[in-house]
């Protein structure tokens, strides 16, 4: 009686399990219908343990077209970029790791500046002059500058901002839950954002059409901001070998 009962929670154990997955795969689905994207689906197989980094493994590989510098995310929000890629599996650097950083904008004020990872559960928003207004809670987006994420992506949202010497001292709390996933969506070469980062009066992409009638507001006079391309350098390979797939 006792092992039947047993057998039986295990048996709703895994139906539990298998709805959420079933839950889950079904938001992505959707959202890649709706996105105007070139994305593809992978399944998070690895995680690196060390405190240092940040890097998920994806069965998804060269095979299924994906390259290094590819945006992923999902659909609440951006995750990282492919950082090495084999046949059948990535390496997926997290942006909140400290090798990370992507060009960011605050969504009401259209402030340029640059996310950097600092190797915990937030990240840095630098470069934003200590006389621009910010607000606890304001919507940090991708801003397209690094050329890795189209305009537009939600990033996460401002928890701290303080005077700095010439900057503010911004902290930002990823909108995506980056120590859940089980999922991800790899935006794969030749989507039209991708086209249109080349152009300069290009439209902005959105993970979410706009409300009706809402138009994307013009970018303000911004201060001082330094290239992103150099906060999106190759980082230096990541010595969590325990990643790689191994060998047939």
């Amino acid at each position: 009686m006792l092992q039947d009962l047993n057998r039986l929670r295990l048996d709703n154990s895994q139906l539990r399990n298998q709805a959420e997955q079933a839950r889950r795969l079904q938001v992505l689905f959707d959202f890649q219908q709706e996105a105007p994207l070139r994305m593809v689906a992978s399944q998070v197989i690895g995680s690196d343990a060390a405190q240092t980094s940040r890097l998920l493994l994806i069965d998804k590989g060269s095979e299924a077209g994906l390259r290094p510098d590819l945006a992923v995310l999902v659909p609440e929000g951006v995750v990282g970029k492919v950082l090495h890629v084999f046949p059948n599996a990535a390496q997926v650097l997290l942006f909140t790791d400290g090798n990370s950083g992507l060009g960011g904008l605050l969504e009401e004020s259209r402030i340029h500046g640059v996310v950097r990872g600092n190797s915990s559960p937030l990240a840095d928003l630098a470069y934003i002059p200590n006389g621009e207004k910010v607000e606890i809670g304001s919507r940090v987006l991708t801003s397209g500058e690094d050329k890795i994420f189209p305009k537009g992506l939600p990033v996460g949202v401002v928890v701290s901002a303080q005077p700095g010497i010439d900057f503010q001292q911004i902290q930002v709390q990823p909108v995506a839950r980056l120590n859940r996933l089980e999922e991800v969506l790899v935006i794969l070469p030749g989507s039209p954002e991708d086209i249109a980062q080349s152009e300069p009066d290009s439209p902005v992409a959105t993970l979410s059409p706009p409300a009706s009638g809402q138009q994307d507001q013009p970018d303000r006079a911004q201060g001082p901001v330094p290239p992103v391309a150099a906060e999106n350098a190759e980082p230096p390979p990541s010595p969590a070998t325990s990643l790689s797939p191994a060998s047939p």
